[in-house]
């Protein structure tokens, strides 16, 4: 893992775990000693504020489920059919059952590999087509005609669509399709760069309010 080092106090700290042991994924962090609070204690890497003493932090394991494969293999089909509108490919049904079934992905990482992909990106799809999939795929349900707008105003705007995305792969309807299929759900934080892009749209949209507050 990483992260161990000497920080001062205040000081934004970024820890990794290591590799699971055979047999075993990650289950969360323990703190063991020092007043702290982790951003994620469920995420193998998370963040915390360095306080004034030494702080100790554990990361622990647990034993890997072994998931049934043709129910993993139906979640990955779903997902070709509802987000890119077609059957997969052997080839790339494969890559993504075996990095769900071996933990190293999870439902929320999966599925933003679908929606970030070339293929859905430049699909032409509207914002309006694109709010209906999400339902379908994330709540599995129909839009309703109140939320949808919601949504569709909020792409219209100009907010990134990672955003809208989380609001619809966090929610307990999409931690049920999960279950469903014996997978975990995951997390926001589980997705490479995912932070990155959330600090972007943090910083444009603190631009845009002192942009409106220097004209008032």
């Amino acid at each position: 893992g990483s992260g161990t080092g000497q920080y001062t106090q205040g000081e934004t700290v970024t820890i990794t775990a290591g590799a699971a042991p055979s047999g075993q994924v990650f289950d969360k962090w323990v703190v063991e000693s020092g007043s702290i609070s982790l951003a994620d204690a469920a995420s193998t890497t998370t963040t915390f504020t360095m306080p004034a003493g030494d702080v100790s932090v554990k990361a622990t394991f647990k034993k890997k489920t072994v998931l049934d494969e043709a129910q993993v293999k139906a979640f990955v089909e779903r997902l070709y059919n509802n987000i890119l509108g077609r059957a997969g490919d052997e080839e790339g049904i494969n890559t993504w059952v075996t990095a769900l079934a071996d933990g190293t992905l999870n439902g929320a990482t999966v599925s933003y590999g679908f929606v970030n992909s070339d293929e859905f990106k430049n699909s032409g799809l509207t914002n309006e087509q694109k709010v209906e999939i999400f339902y379908a795929t994330f709540l599995n349900r129909v839009a309703d005609a109140d939320g949808k707008k919601l949504w569709v105003d909020a792409l219209n705007a100009g907010v990134d669509i990672e955003k809208i995305f989380e609001g619809f792969v966090m929610s307990t309807e999409f931690a049920g399709i999960c279950d469903t299929y014996g997978i975990s759900q995951g997390q926001m934080s589980d997705i490479p760069g995912m932070e990155d892009i959330f600090n972007r749209y943090r910083n444009r949209n603190r631009l845009r309010r002192l942009f409106i507050v220097s004209w008032n």
